[in-house]
């Protein structure tokens, strides 16, 4: 198997990964949440379950998390 076929493979290992995922989180209904950091600045709602980043807290939710 040459390199290119290797990385085809590879794309399309992660393409069918990511559809299944949306699947799984499509189909969750998100009822554990937590407030995480996402990223430095971006804080976000997540399902414990599934990991989607469902909303922004609000700002009074942001304090008390804090």
């Amino acid at each position: 198997m040459g390199k290119n076929q290797k990385v085809q493979n590879i794309k399309n290992n992660i393409h069918n990964l990511e559809l299944e995922l949306k699947i799984i989180q499509g189909e969750c209904k998100h009822t554990n949440q937590t407030i995480k950091i996402i990223k430095p600045g971006e804080v976000r709602w997540v399902c414990d379950d599934c990991e989607i980043k469902i909303k922004w807290p609000s700002p009074y939710e942001l304090k008390e998390w804090l």
